[in-house]
C-alpha cells in the first residue's frame, strides 16, 4: 500500500468530514493465483511477503495515516478517571479476519498466516493506540466464509461453505447482514470498553 496514495486520501476524507473521523474500515487482502492454488509447501518468499504485506501491514499503514482524524487533538495525554468516562469521541478501527487465522484450513492456503499476522497487528495496534492521549480502539471481525468477491479465489470455496453450515452449532453461514451488525457494534458507544479483540461471526462455528 502506497503510504502517499493513503495521506492523499486522508486529506480527502478530512476535509469532506471536517477533520473527524469516528470509524476507519480496513478491508483489504491479496495473496497470488500461485499461491492460492499450488500447496501451501510451495509458497515462494515473494508471494509469502505480498500476502502479509498487502493483507496485514496495510492496517499498520492506514491506521498511521487516518490517526490524526480519530483523535482529538488537543486532549490531555494525562487526563484524569472522570475526564475518559467524559470524552464524547468513541473513535475505533476495524478489520477483518478469518478462522484461517487460528485454524489450518487447507483451502486458504497462504493466508492463514497473512490473517494471523492481522490479528496480531490489530492486538498490538490495539495496545499502542488505547492509553491517552489517543484512546482509539482497534478491533477485527471474523465472519466465517460467505460468497464474495475475493472469496473466489480461494480453491474449493464452495464446498468449505457447505461444511461450515453443516458444522456450525447454528447449521448456517452468516451473510452480510449478520457481518455489517456485528461491525455497527464494535464500532458503537456498546463496545466502548471492547478493543484488541476478533468477533467470531460465523454461527458459531469457531467454537467446535
Amino acid at each position: 500500500m502506497d503510504p502517499e496514495s493513503v495521506k492523499a486520501m486522508m486529506a480527502r476524507v478530512s476535509e469532506r468530514f471536517d477533520g473527524e473521523l469516528d470509524v476507519l474500515l480496513h478491508a483489504v487482502a491479496y495473496a497470488s493465483a500461485p499461491a492460492m492454488n499450488g500447496p501451501f509447501i510451495g509458497t515462494t518468499a515473494e508471494d509469502f511477503a505480498q500476502a502479509h504485506l498487502v493483507s496485514s501491514h496495510s492496517l499498520i499503514t492506514l491506521a498511521r495515516e487516518a490517526l490524526p482524524l480519530l483523535t482529538d487533538p488537543k486532549r490531555d495525554s494525562e487526563p484524569t478517571p472522570s475526564a475518559i468516562r467524559a470524552r464524547k469521541r468513541n473513535s475505533s478501527i476495524l478489520t477483518l479476519s478469518y478462522l484461517g487465522a487460528q485454524r489450518a484450513i487447507l483451502p486458504y492456503k497462504v493466508m492463514g498466516p497473512a490473517k494471523a499476522s492481522l490479528e496480531a497487528t490489530v492486538r498490538l495496534l490495539a495496545a499502542e493506540l488505547g492509553p491517552p492521549p489517543n484512546q482509539v480502539r482497534v478491533n477485527a471481525v471474523g465472519p466465517g466464509p460467505i460468497h464474495t468477491l475475493s472469496a473466489r479465489g480461494i480453491p474449493g470455496f464452495g464446498e468449505m461453505c457447505k461444511e461450515a453450515a453443516a458444522r456450525a452449532p447454528l447449521r448456517r453461514n452468516a451473510d452480510l447482514e449478520d457481518v455489517g451488525g456485528a461491525a455497527v457494534f464494535l464500532a458503537s458507544d456498546a463496545a466502548k470498553a471492547i478493543t484488541g479483540q476478533v468477533l467470531y461471526v460465523d454461527g458459531g462455528l469457531n467454537v467446535m
